[in-house]
């Protein structure tokens, strides 16, 4: 499900799959909070996302924001799924510039 690479002392990759609903959102901001905290720039590969929720738009939204406040960056690596982007249009957040949103 969450896979960290590291590309650099400044640079990783957090790989996100499978589900990223509710059920998981422990593991889930446990996952992304470490990987924030070992590099400067984070990226993410979500490609192998197959489910999200509203708690996993939340999370990323808040790491965005936890990031940009310590003067990190996280961005994804590749395309932004789709099913992702319309679940961030379905509850609004798409309004705030963050990430491929905005």
């Amino acid at each position: 499900m969450l896979e960290f690479i590291s590309e650099d002392n400044q640079t990783g990759k957090l790989r996100i799959q499978g589900h990223s609903t509710i059920g998981y959102a422990k593991e889930l901001k446990t996952g992304l909070v470490e990987a924030l905290d070992k590099v400067q720039l984070l990226k993410l590969d979500l490609s192998g996302l197959t489910e999200a929720d509203l708690s996993f738009v939340q999370l990323l939204y808040s790491l965005s924001q936890t990031a940009a406040k310590s003067g990190k960056t996280v961005q994804l690596d590749g395309l932004c799924p789709a099913l992702l982007r319309q679940l961030v249009d379905t509850v609004g957040f798409n309004q705030k510039k963050w990430l491929c949103f905005g």
